[in-house]
């Protein structure tokens, strides 16, 4: 005898699903590596203790005092747009230009007997008269010029600071590479 069996219906058994998997990737910086951070250069000599302050400021653009500060004759006189400077230690006249731009001549003895008012002579005057483009940016002259109290100068790698006493203690810095000024 054969039997027949007739299919029986079973429950379906759900079949599990499995989620797959989330791969997350983390990912860190290296940690820093530490690099020597070297100190500035010790400079000898060092800078003046009169202008310290203006030199930190300022020392990346300057580099090391090439000298010691020292006194020197000098002489000044304001202009429109800015003032000059004569240094007799270095026979050099500075142009401080108001808009923070400077240009520096050195003197000849032509300069020094030049006279053609009260206002324009010497170095100033004859780099004045002679010399269209400075008469063009530092304008007319203020005031006669006149020998400045206390001319301290130190001179830098790159650059010049020079501090005098004209009704109050002011220092100048200059960069002379980059034919610039500021008074700090």
């Amino acid at each position: 005898p054969t039997s027949t069996m007739a299919p029986t219906a079973e429950a379906a058994t759900p079949i599990p699903t499995v989620n797959p998997l989330t791969f997350v990737t983390v990912t860190t910086a290296p940690p820093p590596i530490a690099t020597a951070v070297s100190p500035p250069p010790v400079c000898s000599p060092g800078p003046d203790v009169r202008w310290a302050a203006a030199y930190e400021s300022a020392r990346a653009e300057l580099g090391c005092p090439v000298a010691s500060s020292s006194q020197s004759q000098s002489a000044a006189q304001p202009y429109v747009n800015g003032f000059m400077v004569w240094r007799e230690d270095r026979e050099l006249v500075y142009m401080l230009f108001g808009s923070g731009r400077l240009s520096t001549f050195s003197t000849t003895e032509a300069m020094a007997g030049f006279e053609q008012s009260p206002l324009i002579k010497g170095a100033f005057g004859y780099l004045w008269a002679n010399e269209t483009a400075v008469r063009d940016l530092i304008g007319e002259p203020l005031e006669e010029e006149y020998n400045p109290t206390n001319f301290w100068v130190q001179d830098f790698e790159n650059g010049t600071i020079f501090q005098f006493d004209n009704g109050g203690l002011q220092t100048y810095v200059l960069f002379t590479s980059a034919g610039q000024w500021s008074a700090p």
